[in-house]
């Protein structure tokens, strides 16, 4: 038995949390595979070890994985992904694929 990929599970989750309507909850899977994939690569290619998702995002814009417009989104994402979880804010559909679509991109980048 093979293991399981964390990021495409995450992303798996979230995609089947969205299409029963649940975008706080996919919002937060989603988030969770961008958080493992950016601390992966800033471990292999920097040698850091960060604790979560906002401390990576820094970094990548230092590395040149992503701009500045792109460094403000991925924070108002994991703003967004807080508040989903702390206040239970909900999530709308087009905040979810506003997010769905900036977090493919960078997953992109970073493999």
């Amino acid at each position: 038995m093979g293991s399981i990929d964390p990021i495409k599970y995450c992303l798996s989750e979230a995609e089947k949390l969205a299409q029963n309507r649940y975008f706080g909850a996919a919002l937060v899977y989603l988030v969770q595979a961008a958080e493992i994939a950016a601390k992966k690569y800033l471990e292999e290619k920097r040698g850091l070890k960060l604790p979560y998702f906002s401390a990576c995002i820094p970094y990548l814009k230092e590395t040149g994985i992503i701009d500045e417009k792109e460094e403000r989104t991925l924070y108002e994402i994991n703003t967004l992904r807080n508040l989903a979880i702390h206040s239970a804010k909900p999530v709308s559909r087009e905040e979810f694929e506003k997010a769905l679509e900036e977090i493919e991109d960078l997953l992109k980048r970073l493999r």
